[in-house]
């Protein structure tokens, strides 16, 4: 598995607000390595508790959806 770092700006994140911690964040590909991401919000990042460089893990929920939470 390649490491993806991507520098601001290098992607610009399609995200809608569905409730208080919910977001729909559509995936989309690390130009350097094709492949994809989840770009997080600054906004995201911070009501969720996730800090640049953590592990995060995620689920299927139901069909389509998915969970993200951080690995400890």
């Amino acid at each position: 598995m390649n490491e993806s770092v991507i520098e601001p700006g290098q992607i610009e994140p399609d995200v809608t607000q569905t409730a208080e911690h919910s977001w729909a964040i559509t995936l989309q590909a690390d130009p350097e390595t094709g492949d994809l991401v989840i770009p997080l919000t600054q906004e995201i990042l911070e009501q969720s508790g996730f800090d640049i460089g953590d592990v995060l893990t995620w689920a299927e929920a139901e069909p389509g959806v998915f969970t993200v939470s951080k690995k400890y």
